[in-house]
């Protein structure tokens, strides 16, 4: 799987990997998952400590209407040279889905004999540390753009739904099948070993 990410932090496009085996649409592309180790989309204006921002999309996708994130900054100790941030995110997504007898994803109206409906849930926070990226140390008072990578972080997914087809020994009956998912996921930096001299 292979992520194009902006500067901004949004997901530009995803290739490769395969949704073909998920026969439901829950709402998120499952591939996206892999991208915790860039998980916020940041604000298009600098913002300051516990103000927050709307991202316009994360790792559940962009749906308007469906999806929605909230983005925090939490703290920030920043140098001439050095900054340590905390970001935090939560988000939330409305799954709907329609289904066939077989009880997988179909848009056709004719085949649509069931649903599948709940939402997603995701919270988390995440450490930034990040150095100047000028070449040189600024002058006071002027401004300083950095570039950096997140060092920890921990996410917390949360998937509720609730399957409906139709009962194959109860005719004009239906079964009611409730779906738990819950994960969590950690970024850890891991330092490189010391090269070896020869």
């Amino acid at each position: 799987v292979v992520a194009t990410i902006r500067p901004d932090g949004t997901v530009a496009e995803v290739t490769g990997g395969s949704a073909s085996t998920v026969k439901v649409n829950i709402g998120l592309d499952l591939r996206k998952l892999f991208l915790i180790t860039a998980p916020i989309a940041f604000s298009e204006k600098p913002v300051r400590i516990a103000e927050s921002w709307v991202p316009s999309e994360g790792l559940l996708g962009a749906q308007p209407s469906r999806t929605i994130y909230d983005a925090k900054a939490n703290s920030a100790q920043a140098g001439r040279k050095t900054m340590t941030a905390t970001l935090s995110e939560t988000a939330e997504s409305t799954i709907y889905d329609t289904l066939d007898k077989d009880g997988n994803s179909t848009q056709d109206k004719k085949l649509q004999v069931g649903f599948l409906k709940g939402e997603a849930k995701l919270n988390g926070a995440f450490k930034f540390v990040a150095v100047s990226a000028l070449s040189k140390i600024p002058a006071v008072g002027e401004g300083i753009s950095f570039a950096g990578r997140i060092e920890s972080g921990r996410l917390n997914l949360n998937v509720e739904m609730k399957r409906t087809l139709p009962d194959p020994d109860k005719p004009g009956a239906s079964l009611d099948l409730p779906i738990d998912v819950k994960a969590t996921f950690f970024v850890n930096a891991v330092e490189a070993p010391p090269t070896k001299k020869k």
